[in-house]
């Protein structure tokens, strides 16, 4: 026994007590028939062993003592049941977790609980050895949680549409490597509710091209995760030119059409093969002009639905005719020029309308005036849009008077201001005097309400020159009322301008079409087919 403590202890420091596990030295375990766990030796000098469990050895440093301690009966290592969770064990004695961390049984009266374990702390460490490499390539065909078995390893993801979930909390020294085998899915990385590189979120690894496939690095401070992926690569040269596609451009009468990935005719439309300019050409024979149509029918009729170009004629209408622009939508035109739909409004507000009435039934709004024996301006209209606003509207007047009358029936657009009841009139005028001259004119003109005139703001003789109505634009900049007329719907004459709080208490808030016979015998209808607010 002696001896074999003499060759176990020559290395000990002077004066120092040293606890050496037990299972170190089987040897000695054998001579002590194991019913200890450890050996503690003490260095004396000079002297001799204290009484008790002591054994003695002649080294050259004097005399060393062996202690026996930690009575009872001798058991190893065991695995954890959890992190220990309720091992049972022996005092002092050791178990290992599935990560790798030992804990060492700390009641003397043995342990079966949590609360009787302590951690066993790391040593020192030693100093860094050679560069190494990652171990060995572990695949996974499924979803996967990372465990101790993964440390320092290749982890090849091979399924589809997969995610490798990161141990929480992370076992300490871990590093490994990840890489996406799937040659059509991504593979998603989860935090497990950590951080990654200090951001809360996943990372991907995209599918392979080829047979190159992506693969991310991954390291743990022990609270949370860092990863890394290689840079991307330099773009690679163009290839060769692919061939032809089926259709590439194409072109109406020269000019080059939005192009689609599938090209749809509908009847009446012919198409050949043109190899010398490597186009297949087509043309329409028929039918409207390749899937377009003509129609005719009433106002009411028009189409609901219809095709980019359909034409529709009007047999009863103020309009020549409807032309689709596209989603079911038309333009109507009249004369030659587009007309502003006036039903593109909210119509609504009637002022002493008395026996008038309002006509939608053939497109456009047609205002019906029958004689009065005083002035009652008829008027129909919406509310005025926020400053600055224009109104353009082409308007037919249609007015009567007997020729025995000298008075001044009026056909236009009316200005009115909802909360005092006062208007301005911007309207054709018929005059006639005694003296039998009749004229018509523009008339400019302020009311107190719808039967009580003020005065006149401005006349302007106007000759029609044939055509059938006369455009007025009207506008408040928030300032000004403005005041404009025109033949052709294109070029305009400003007759003037009026502060707008030159007769209205505050502004105008509605703004219409208005009709007045201040004749009884008089007759008057203002029609307006467009309508344009901007």
């Amino acid at each position: 026994m002696k001896r074999l403590l003499l060759a176990l202890l020559p290395l000990l420091a002077y004066s120092q007590v040293q606890t050496i596990p037990n299972t170190t030295f089987p040897a000695v375990r054998t001579l002590l028939n194991s019913n200890f766990n450890y050996i503690s030796t003490r260095l004396v000098t000079p002297g001799t062993c204290p009484s008790g469990q002591y054994a003695t050895a002649i080294t050259l440093s004097g005399i060393t003592c062996a202690e026996i301690a930690g009575g009872g009966s001798f058991s190893g290592a065991v695995a954890c049941a959890g992190t220990p969770g309720d091992t049972t064990a022996d005092y002092r004695q050791q178990c290992q977790d599935t990560d790798g961390a030992i804990y060492a049984c700390n009641n003397a009266s043995g342990c079966t609980v949590t609360a009787d374990w302590v951690a066993v702390g790391a040593g020192e460490p030693g100093p860094p050895g050679a560069a190494g490499s990652l171990g060995s390539v572990i695949a996974y065909a499924v979803n996967h949680t990372t465990t101790a078995d993964d440390c320092g390893n290749w982890i090849a993801m091979k399924g589809t549409g997969l995610t490798l979930t990161l141990k929480s909390p992370p076992r300490n020294p871990c590093q490994f490597a990840v890489q996406n085998l799937s040659a059509s899915s991504t593979l998603t990385i989860s935090r497990n509710g950590l951080t990654i590189n200090d951001v809360a979120s996943n990372i991907t690894i995209d599918p392979c091209s080829g047979v190159i496939c992506q693969a991310v690095s991954i390291w743990t401070d022990g609270t949370n995760y860092f990863a890394s992926k290689g840079p991307k690569g330099d773009t690679g040269n163009t290839g060769a030119a692919g061939a032809n596609g089926a259709i590439s451009i194409i072109q109406v009468n020269g000019v080059s059409q939005t192009v689609r990935a599938k090209l749809n005719f509908s009847s009446n439309v012919t198409c050949s093969d043109n190899p010398a300019n490597n186009s297949t050409d087509c043309s329409a024979t028929g039918g409207g002009g390749g899937g377009s149509s003509t129609t005719q029918g009433t106002y009411a009729s028009i189409p609901v639905t219809c095709t980019l170009g359909d034409l529709y004629l009007l047999t009863d209408s103020y309009y020549d005719f409807a032309r689709c622009i596209g989603s079911n939508n038309i333009d109507l035109f009249s004369h030659g020029k587009l007309m502003y739909k006036p039903s593109a409004q909210t119509w609504g507000w009637k002022t002493t309308q008395g026996s008038a009435s309002v006509n939608i039934t053939n497109g456009g709004i047609a205002l019906i005036a029958p004689g009065a024996a005083s002035n009652n301006l008829r008027m129909y209209g919406h509310t005025a849009p926020a400053t600055p606003w224009t109104v353009t509207a082409y308007v037919i007047p249609s007015i009567t008077t007997p020729t025995t009358s000298t008075l001044f029936p009026i056909s236009g657009i009316a200005l009115r201001e909802s909360g005092t009841g006062k208007i301005y009139n911007f309207a054709v005028q018929i005059t006639r005097t005694a003296s039998d001259y009749t004229a018509t004119r523009i008339d400019i003109s302020h009311w107190a309400s719808a039967t009580s005139f003020g005065a006149s703001d401005g006349d302007w003789v106007f000759g029609f020159q044939g055509q059938a109505g006369i455009w007025l634009k009207v506008g408040d900049d928030g300032t000004n009322l403005s005041y404009a007329i025109s033949s052709d719907g294109v070029n305009f004459s400003t007759l003037t301008t009026i502060a707008r709080g030159a007769y209205f208490s505050s502004a105008p808030d509605q703004v219409g079409i208005l009709a007045n016979t201040n004749d009884s015998a008089a007759n008057v209808i203002t029609t307006v087919l467009s309508w344009r607010v901007q």
